[in-house]
């Protein structure tokens, strides 16, 4: 599942407070040194490639703790359910 660039704004939010990090460390953590000003840059508004919503999403799904809560605003799909359309998102967030 790729998260919208607004769903990914949220969750970067989100585990940055929980972890006491930085969006800066959050991205060093995901892109390495190769992507490190990404999520600044979708903080800030500006948009990231798709190449890096794929990577951040499937980062945030595979390394989410379980004592971190997740978003409400975020649809999470289920475990074991491979997410191919929009419309499978929204079913897995009901």
């Amino acid at each position: 599942m790729v998260f919208t660039q607004a769903q990914l704004k949220i969750l970067v939010e989100h585990r940055c407070r929980h972890a006491g990090i930085t969006p800066g460390v959050l991205a060093n953590r995901i892109y390495g040194e190769s992507n490190r000003k990404a999520l600044a840059r979708l903080m800030a508004g500006h948009g990231i490639s798709a190449t890096s919503a794929e990577r951040a999403s499937a980062w945030m799904l595979e390394t989410w703790p379980p004592e971190t809560p997740w978003p409400e605003e975020v649809p999470r799909p289920r475990r074991g359910r491979r997410i191919t359309s929009r419309r499978q998102a929204e079913e897995c967030a009901r």
